[in-house]
């Protein structure tokens, strides 16, 4: 049933023509129990209605034809009915122990219900899952320390010697008066993964930094400008020195090599790695996230008005990313001048760009010869050098 309205809105119109009252049919999780409890209770609470309507279907596909096979199944109406007038209290309990906030004592409360409700079930299912239910509870220790603290806070338990008995102090009885019972919501974390783990999922990357490379273990930082190391060397170092004694030949020993070690620290040149990585600005960081929820919205209800949401923060994030990109080429190419050799360096690396070589002096004859081939190249590559100095020197004129 699950598949026969999920994948076809024409079934859906169908339905929504013959009862307009009648709410979608639920879509149960395989991992949350109550849902497929709720699912059992919209059936037999409409299964008149479904069952005209799943009639007027054409056999075209396999989940309708399956449909029809449960729908003329003898006992179908009577297993529906049992379910729910034995078990449909299940989904309001389990809804309970989810609710965060809630008191230990409460808790505690629903569980011995549900054991009293089973108990008053009939027939061999009832009785298997009553059975079920005791096993589990009988082989749960942490159940019955639940139950012992429950009793202190709410002041069945008066003697002290069973606050003793326990490994608790008595902030950690403090801390369990809204203790949650259940397994903290990793239940409903399953479905979560289901979409996080899907591959077609935007996952943010930084791309363009430098690998981490490891440093060469030496006795200085960078390398060594030896000129600074012979000056430094030749202020700091004594000649005129007595060495008759020992400790005169070790205290000389000591200074000559202190005053290497800070004469190579002091030469050494430490080279800093320049990351080419251009940073996101913060406001386009901003939008990325809101157009990233916005899909994710959309890929799961695909709704018309979240598909109308994500495309205009589409768009707008790419007019803020193509400005970004212009004013940061205007910014660099404002900053080029003759001095630091700047405007140098942009302009040799022009030749490095992948130009097509100009293989067709026409359309249809082919160019013959070489000579005429790095002619036109390296006409090419002068002239858009010509076009950056001349761009640059308009912009700090």
């Amino acid at each position: 049933m699950k598949k026969t309205f999920l994948k076809c809105p024409k079934r859906i119109t169908v339905l929504k023509e013959k009862c307009p009252e009648l709410p979608n049919p639920p879509r149960p999780i395989i991992t949350r129990w109550g849902t497929w409890i709720n699912a059992v209770k919209y059936y037999c609470t409409n299964f008149n209605e479904l069952k005209s309507i799943i009639e007027e279907f054409e056999e075209e596909s396999e989940c309708v034809r399956a449909a029809k096979r449960l729908f003329k199944m003898p006992s179908i109406q009577s297993n529906l009915v049992y379910i729910v007038s034995n078990f449909g209290f299940l989904p309001g309990t389990i809804t309970k122990l989810e609710t965060r906030g809630v008191l230990l004592s409460k808790s505690v409360d629903v569980v011995n219900n549900i054991q009293i409700k089973h108990e008053e079930c009939n027939g061999k299912i009832a009785k298997l899952i009553l059975d079920k239910f005791n096993k589990v509870i009988s082989k749960n220790k942490g159940w019955e320390n639940i139950k012992k603290i429950n009793q202190v806070l709410i002041g069945e338990t008066t003697n002290d010697d069973d606050l003793s008995s326990s490994n608790l102090n008595l902030d950690n009885y403090l801390s369990m008066k809204y203790a949650p019972i259940t397994s903290v919501d990793v239940e409903r974390s399953f479905s979560m993964y289901k979409n996080i783990l899907t591959p077609n999922r935007p996952t943010l990357l930084e791309i363009g930094l430098s690998p981490s490379i490891p440093k060469r273990e030496t006795l200085t930082p960078g390398r060594m400008d030896w000129s600074i190391f012979k000056k430094t060397l030749n202020d700091n170092i004594k000649l005129n020195i007595s060495l008759k004694t020992t400790d005169e030949v070790n205290d000389a020993l000591d200074f000559l090599t202190l005053s290497i070690q800070s004469a190579a620290l002091s030469a050494s040149i430490t080279k800093t790695n320049k990351s080419s990585h251009n940073k996101t600005p913060h406001h386009i960081q901003i939008l990325l996230a809101e157009k990233r929820m916005a899909r994710a919205k959309w890929q799961k209800s695909k709704y018309p008005n979240d598909k109308i949401k994500l495309n205009q923060l589409s768009n707008k994030l790419k007019k803020l990313i193509r400005k970004h990109t212009n004013d940061s080429y205007n910014s660099y190419v404002e900053a080029l001048t003759t001095t630091n050799c700047s405007l140098w360096k942009a302009t040799k690396s022009l030749p490095r760009l992948k130009q097509p070589s100009p293989l067709f002096v026409k359309q249809i004859t082919l160019g013959l010869s070489l000579t005429s081939k790095k002619l036109t190249y390296s006409l090419s590559t002068y002239r858009n050098a010509l076009l950056l100095m001349i761009f640059s020197l308009v912009h700090h004129n």
